[in-house]
């Protein structure tokens, strides 16, 4: 039986990390396909050649019967607007979807995992991100299949174009009011309120070029929305290689999550809402800086007075819960 919820198939310049996800694409027949590859980058040599082979693997890997639509790039537009241009184009077609890139290996219960739950919160708004990844080592949160977070995992995810419109990739909308209040309702620690703010507001046009997903958390979070983890880890990244463009470094391989696939039944939470414990272990070990440098950032930061008062709100509203 084929797949029906559409799926974005984000490629570049690895012909082996495309051929093993699509075959694993493969396996499940979507009926809608939409397959978007970057350009090469004209300062690397041998750049064209690989792009072109990444194509030639897709054009003769999708062998079922499928609807597929191409977005292939000439010119290169890197890590942050080629995904995003991607994702938009996307959700210019599907109502719903799924979004894999290159280096996302997914287990086959990836699949109907992200379908129900789409499904399932199609109109809830708040439920903006569904993730196959789980950074939690083996430790199960709660007794249902999945649980709520703050966080958006996005190795491997899926969405909806109501969410995605609000997606802004120039953070121009950046407002430390805003986000006290909305991280208040995640029930962030100090710790956490300050070193987001500062990643946030550290962004610049240059640093801004390559990345897509801060924005994406942020959108997130500036809508009070909420993410959805598996129990479980579901897609297994490929890509730590000399190939890569951020995760060369051996010290993020473990990150990679659980590499045995295991099955699921979906079992539902009873309600929505936060697990705190799960996000702050992943606080603690995936995102915390040590404390020297995050009390330089926090005492530089509570110098401008808008800051000054946001944080200090936010500590008199934790003390009082």
């Amino acid at each position: 039986m084929a797949f029906a919820t559409p799926i974005l198939f984000i490629v570049f310049n690895r012909p082996n990390h495309t051929r093993k996800v699509l075959e694993r694409i493969r396996e499940i027949k979507p009926n809608f396909l939409f397959v978007a590859a970057d350009g090469p980058r004209r300062s690397h040599v041998g750049d064209a050649d690989k792009c072109n082979e990444v194509r030639e693997v897709i054009n003769r890997g999708i062998d079922w019967p499928c609807q597929v639509k191409t977005q292939y790039r000439d010119e290169n537009l890197g890590c942050g607007k080629g995904p995003v241009q991607a994702i938009t184009w996307f959700f210019d077609n599907v109502e719903e979807g799924i979004i894999l890139e290159d280096d996302c290996l997914p287990d086959l219960t990836f699949f109907p995992f992200c379908e129900e739950l789409l499904s399932v919160y199609r109109h809830q708004t708040s439920i903006m991100h569904v993730s196959g990844n789980n950074f939690q080592n083996g430790i199960v949160r709660g007794s249902a299949s999945y649980y709520f977070s703050a966080y958006s995992h996005n190795w491997g995810w899926a969405t909806w174009r109501r969410s995605w419109q609000k997606y802004n990739f120039h953070l121009t909308d950046i407002d430390p009011l805003i986000l006290a209040e909305s991280f208040k309702v995640y029930g962030f620690t100090e710790k956490e309120h300050f070193y987001w703010l500062s990643n946030l507001e550290n962004f610049n046009k240059q640093t801004l070029v390559d990345i897509w997903d801060y924005q994406w958390g942020y959108t997130i979070w500036r809508n009070s929305g909420l993410s959805i983890l598996p129990n479980t880890n579901l897609v297994v990244n490929i890509g730590f290689d000399s190939e890569a463009t951020h995760t060369k470094e051996v010290i993020f391989k473990w990150r990679s999550g659980n590499q045995s696939f295991r099955k699921i039944e979906l079992q539902h939470p009873s309600q929505i809402q936060i697990d705190s414990k799960a996000d702050r272990y992943t606080f603690n070990n995936l995102f915390s800086r040590r404390d020297p440098i995050f009390r330089r950032v926090k005492n530089k930061m509570l110098l401008n007075p808008l800051i000054r008062w946001a944080y200090d709100k936010t500590k008199t509203f934790n003390k009082a819960i």
